[in-house]
């Protein structure tokens, strides 16, 4: 594998992997919002 092909594959992995944690982070911060609405935390009664 050539050096230019090595770098190429390392990029698609990180990007990869960036991308999984930013879903990872937002379906999270999903989960805590429905969590919240449902045991009724929320902004001033």
């Amino acid at each position: 594998m050539s050096r230019a092909a090595n770098t190429k594959t390392i990029a698609k992995a990180a990007v990869l992997v960036m991308t999984f944690f930013a879903l990872s982070r937002f379906l999270g911060v999903l989960r805590d919002v429905v969590i919240a609405s449902q045991f009724g935390a929320s902004a001033p009664y």
